[in-house]
């Protein structure tokens, strides 16, 4: 009884490890909500925007505000789909207002 305990812990351990992996902050395709995440910025509009945390923003967090989603591609100065902290302040405080 005991082996089999030691087994079905074993096999829930694995798989909350690959399913912890699977979850890249960093992959705008693999947006989940909430993680762990950054810790803030100290800009309080970017971290107000960064809603899972991640420590960049995506197209769907800056949905709300019209005048970054517009101006995304052009913050966006790497084209990797996320705006970086470096990013966001090269534009100033409110880029796109």
């Amino acid at each position: 009884m005991k082996l089999l305990f030691a087994t079905a812990l074993a096999t829930l351990s694995m798989a909350a490890s690959q399913a912890q992996a699977q979850n890249d902050p960093h992959d705008p395709q693999k947006e989940t909500g909430m993680t762990r995440g950054a810790p803030g910025t100290g800009d309080a509009s970017f971290d107000e925007l960064d809603v899972n945390k991640d420590g960049y923003l995506t197209k769907n967090e800056v949905m709300g505000n019209p005048g970054v989603a517009q101006n995304f591609a052009r913050i966006d100065k790497d084209g990797d789909g996320k705006i970086s902290p470096e990013e966001w302040k090269a534009q100033g405080r409110h880029p796109g207002d």
